[in-house]
């Protein structure tokens, strides 16, 4: 990277106070010794302390609210709105609750099954070996 890239992409965190050890010695040794960088940091600096002068305006407390009713509005519907998201998650969970009682009606049904047909086949185990013996 260009030395002077270099030094401009720092001058952000070198007004902040937030250079570490090196970046801050280097930033400061080439500010000292090339023209062109140390007028783009007073630039820089005269430009940061005059926005920092500003007065902070607070934003309104329904802004959030407004800017999300203007987009959906705008998008007819397509962003922000509420009401289709709830539907389609109401939608959703139902089909999967009505899904899972059925499939738990129909395992319970087949269990029912195979312990039906596992007695009646012991019955009929048990009838065909009593004629067996009465035929002995």
């Amino acid at each position: 990277m260009d030395e002077h890239k270099k030094a401009e992409s720092l001058f952000s965190d070198f007004f902040d106070n937030e250079l570490n050890g090196e970046e801050l010695i280097w930033l400061e040794k080439h500010l000292e010794s090339c023209e062109p960088c140390k007028n783009d940091w007073d630039k820089y600096k005269q430009a940061m302390e005059e926005v920092s002068g500003l007065m902070h305006i607070m934003a309104p407390e329904n802004v959030v609210d407004k800017v999300e009713s203007r987009i959906n509005k705008r998008s007819r519907g397509k962003f922000f709105n509420k009401q289709k998201y709830f539907t389609v998650r109401y939608s959703i969970v139902s089909f999967i609750l009505v899904l899972f009682f059925v499939l738990a009606y129909l395992l319970m049904m087949a269990v029912n099954e195979i312990v039906l047909f596992d007695s009646n086949d012991d019955n009929r185990n048990a009838v065909s070996d009593k004629n067996v013996e009465d035929s002995k």
